[in-house]
Parts: structure tokens; C-alpha cells; sequence
């Protein structure tokens, strides 16, 4: 959804386990301001690190982009605290 709405990919690195890092270890690069905040909010939650800070279903996911859709911005989810490790 992320590659789609930016036409770039979220995580970038000079080799597959340079992307890999990227993934478990940094934040999407940012989206442009011409994406929605509705959408930008939704396709941040997907993206979270933390698992349960993510979306839990596929219906949660269509709702609310039809929330989007709609002119709505979506509630946002707790996002509880974690900390990842850093890999050297």
C-alpha cells in the first residue's frame, strides 16, 4: 500500500540484507504531503513495528479506507512502547 500510494518503496539498502536492517530496525521513509493524512495514518499502522499496533485483520484494513474514503480520519490505535534493538 506504502509502494503504491509513494511510488517508492518504504525501505531502501544497497544490498537485500542492507533492506532487510532497514525493515526490522528504521522508520518508513516519510510519505509525501500530497498522500492524504487519513491514508498516511493507515498505511503508518501497517507498518508499525510493533505487532500489535498493526491492523489484526484484513476487514480492518478495507473499513478503513472506507472510513478514509469517506472524508474520515481514522481513530488512532495505541501504539504500546517497544524497543528495538540495534543491530551493529
Amino acid at each position: 500500500m506504502y509502494e503504491m500510494a509513494a511510488g517508492s518503496k518504504p525501505f531502501t539498502g544497497a544490498t537485500a540484507f542492507e533492506a532487510s536492517a532497514a525493515i526490522l530496525h528504521e522508520s518508513p521513509a516519510p510519505l509525501p504531503g500530497r498522500i492524504p493524512p487519513a491514508l498516511q495514518q493507515i498505511i503508518t499502522r501497517c507498518l508499525a513495528k510493533d505487532p500489535r499496533a498493526r491492523y489484526r485483520q484484513a476487514d480492518e484494513i478495507r473499513s478503513a479506507l472506507e472510513t478514509a474514503q469517506a472524508g474520515v480520519v481514522p481513530a488512532s490505535a495505541p501504539v504500546p512502547a517497544v524497543t528495538v534493538p540495534r543491530v551493529s
